[in-house]
């Protein structure tokens, strides 16, 4: 879930400018994600990773589990686009 929200929130930021209104954001104004991110709630938890911006482009990747058993992962990549 947090994965989720993380890359949503960054395609937000991407996508917020209105045009003529302010200069586009680039992937370089979410070089704040880069490193690692943890979060534990009980018996569950969440990690994930993003890359320092570079040629335009941010790599992250997740995984999430509860216990010692992982149950999800995911590989990211931040870029700028239409879609």
């Amino acid at each position: 879930m947090m994965k989720s929200m993380t890359a949503a929130m960054a395609a937000m930021l991407l996508m917020a400018a209105v045009p003529g209104s302010a200069p586009a954001a680039t992937v370089g104004d979410l070089a704040w994600m880069a490193g690692a991110w943890v979060s534990d709630a009980g018996d569950e938890w969440n990690e994930e990773s993003w890359s320092d911006p570079r040629g335009g482009v941010m790599i992250g990747h997740s995984l999430s589990g509860a216990g010692d058993k992982a149950q999800a992962f995911e590989f990211l990549m931040l870029q700028p686009g239409t879609d």
